[in-house]
């Protein structure tokens, strides 16, 4: 309420894969990692498939913060006006946030923010499910139901440190008449500062039943609706505790939320530097392939423990017999790579744009028991392989005769192929549904006068520019790699 609205990521059938064996490269009290992607480069070991399971505990002895930010404005109230037996979205969100950020109840900081942030203590926890405290009845001057200043909860969040877990529930307009700028360029420098810190942001919005006035329309006019409005959650932290917050809320104790998910009632998009996820390495990345004459599957080092890597034999002699047809066992088809991978992405990831490759090249000096990434040695410059599908994928073509041209000698490689983003696609697909919940000052009469079965979000295709914006600028800085394989080669 008030008077500057805005928004409001060979072997098995492909290859014999390297495998799990009792003795492996090292003893069973050795201290170093489980299984031996130890044996391999570092930068190429994160696209190595191996059985470890990763703890998806949080850092520290001390878990950080996780701090939930409601929207104190008069408008909060028309959602639980209208809540009704299992359909509670905003106070279901509010009194589960606890479970899905994985904490106790206690642990949970709680604060309203209207014109001021105000702190809530445990005792008063439940003043975020009451009617009164959005309403605000008696109009005392101690309630702060008049303004919305997200810009100074994101501001505040902004200042937070790395490892901290931060929540909004918000309709999405701010309102903050003191505002010198406008409400883009308000909320700018605290979510540039977020990204900047390694934090990423999240946006679920959640269509929820309304009734009641919808405040600040760009005419000043007094409406009102019996409908449905977007409720919002803004999770904000490191894109691990997000992943997993995001995992939790699929499974949450309220039907709305969880049923709203499941049927992609309740939208998601994820703003990160690091759109890849925690998710498994694919053993056989290049795919299931008939082999050519001139490359085929086959084991061409040592077996290493609890590693899936998948290998190839280059056949020189395949490669220059052209005047033999192919048998049927043969295909004249190259393996080849295509990513990122979308399911190795997060869920709602807003990454698409412009990329660039990078190939990197190892050669095998000594393929031992005792492995260590030094028996591999730096190769030179891996030419050609790559072409493009589409914006943000990228194609690796395993040709045996660019492999034979690159590598020239005989002998076992390591090659490591990634795909880096190097700014975002404007508009982005990700996002698309924030523009479609999204009018206008333009469209206003026509919203009034038709008003669609979810009343739209002033606005809201411009916080989804903006927060594009901040992306593509951080990605410009810091451009990420979205995907990529590591796959092991014999010249023979």
């Amino acid at each position: 309420m008030g008077t500057v609205p805005f928004w409001g990521r060979a072997l098995g059938a492909v290859a014999v894969a390297a495998c799990v064996s009792a003795t492996g490269c090292q003893s069973q009290t050795d201290s170093r990692p489980r299984g031996d992607a130890v044996c391999f480069p570092l930068a190429a070991r994160r696209w190595i498939a191996t059985d470890d399971v990763s703890s998806h505990g949080d850092r520290g002895a001390h878990p950080a913060p996780v701090v939930a930010y409601v929207d104190h404005s008069g408008s909060m109230a028309g959602f639980i006006r209208a809540e009704t037996g299992d359909e509670q979205p905003l106070r279901d969100l509010i009194a589960t946030l606890p479970d899905a950020a994985g904490i106790d109840d206690a642990a949970l900081k709680r604060r309203l923010f209207g014109k001021t942030i105000q702190e809530l203590p445990a005792s008063r926890a439940n003043d975020l499910l009451k009617y009164d405290t959005y309403a605000c009845p008696s109009h005392a001057p101690a309630c702060d139901n008049q303004e919305s200043h997200l810009d100074l909860a994101l501001g505040a969040i902004a200042g937070a440190g790395a490892r901290e877990l931060s929540f909004i529930v918000t309709d999405l307009w701010l309102d903050n008449s003191d505002l010198m700028t406008s409400g883009a360029v308000a909320l700018s420098a605290p979510l540039q500062k977020i990204l900047a810190s390694g934090r990423s942001v999240a946006i679920y919005g959640m269509p929820a039943p309304y009734t009641g006035r919808v405040y600040d329309l760009p005419s000043g006019k007094a409406f009102s609706i019996a409908s449905k409005r977007p409720l919002f959650l803004l999770a904000i932290g490191p894109v691990d505790r997000l992943e997993r917050f995001n995992d939790r809320l699929k499974r949450s104790p309220s039907k709305f939320i969880a049923d709203g998910i499941a049927k992609g009632r309740i939208k998601h998009s994820i703003f990160t530097l690091t759109p890849e996820a925690a998710a498994a390495v694919p053993s056989a990345p290049f795919g299931v392939l008939a082999p050519n004459r001139a490359i085929r599957p086959g084991a061409v080092m040592a077996a290493k423990r609890a590693v899936h890597i998948q290998q190839f034999i280059v056949d020189r002699r395949g490669l220059n017999d052209s005047s033999r047809p192919a048998t049927q066992a043969e295909s004249n088809v190259n393996p080849s790579w295509t990513g990122p991978n979308d399911s190795a992405l997060l869920s709602g990831a807003v990454w698409k744009g412009p990329t660039r490759t990078r190939t990197t090249v190892w050669k095998l000096d000594r393929d031992r028991q005792d492995c260590s990434a030094v028996d591999w040695r730096e190769w030179g410059i891996y030419n050609g392989g790559w072409s493009d599908r589409s914006p943000g994928y990228g194609v690796f073509d395993l040709n045996p005769k660019e492999v034979v041209d690159n590598l020239r000698d005989p002998g076992v490689y390591l090659i490591t192929g990634e795909v880096i983003r190097t700014s975002l696609l404007i508009p982005n697909p990700g996002d698309g549904w924030m523009r479609d919940w999204s009018f206008s000052s333009e469209d206003e009469s026509h919203i009034l006068a038709s008003p669609p079965a979810v009343f739209p979000t002033l606005n809201l295709s411009e916080m989804a520019r903006l927060m594009e914006n901040v992306l593509a600028s951080a990605a410009e800085r810091s451009p990420s790699v979205v995907g990529g394989f590591s796959v092991a080669v014999k010249i023979g």
